[in-house]
């Protein structure tokens, strides 16, 4: 063979890696049935995406709803104190528990910036180099998975 590279091509549409036609000829055969098995997967993968994009908007719409919750029960909170004659009491309390809750809400953001920074520099650095996969076709060996 010429010094052509195998490479995988990420399919954005299908959220999941789909290999570049010769490759997947080579796969055919070396092993039968294998293109079906890759898309078989590939749906698979964009099923369970799906579900987990469904499931993040539910617990965003939970994280919306219990903060809603918690400013009416700190304004419940003031009023209450308000009305028994302790304002500056309340007011301690209502605003210590407003910046707890602002701050949590922040400390959860910076938290999920730094895990979508740290997966994307681990899938950089964990993706397979397009030489190794073509001799590895060339010498006759099981292409990778």
């Amino acid at each position: 063979m010429d010094q052509q590279r195998w490479r995988v091509t990420p399919s954005l549409r299908l959220g999941a890696a789909i290999p570049a036609a010769k490759m997947a000829q080579a796969w055919e055969k070396v092993v039968p049935n294998s293109a079906e098995r890759i898309l078989d997967e590939a749906l698979k993968n964009v099923a369970r995406e799906r579900r987990l994009a469904w499931a993040q908007v539910a617990l965003q719409g939970l994280t919306l709803l219990l903060v809603g919750g918690s400013v009416a029960s700190f304004v419940w909170l003031a009023k209450y104190y308000v009305d028994h004659g302790a304002p500056t009491q309340g007011a301690t309390i209502v605003c210590t528990g407003l910046v707890a809750l602002v701050g949590a809400l922040l400390g959860r953001k910076v938290v999920a910036d730094r895990k979508s920074v740290e997966s994307s520099d681990k899938t950089n650095d964990d993706s397979p180099s397009a030489d190794n996969d073509s001799q590895a076709v060339e010498a006759g060996a099981d292409p990778p998975p």
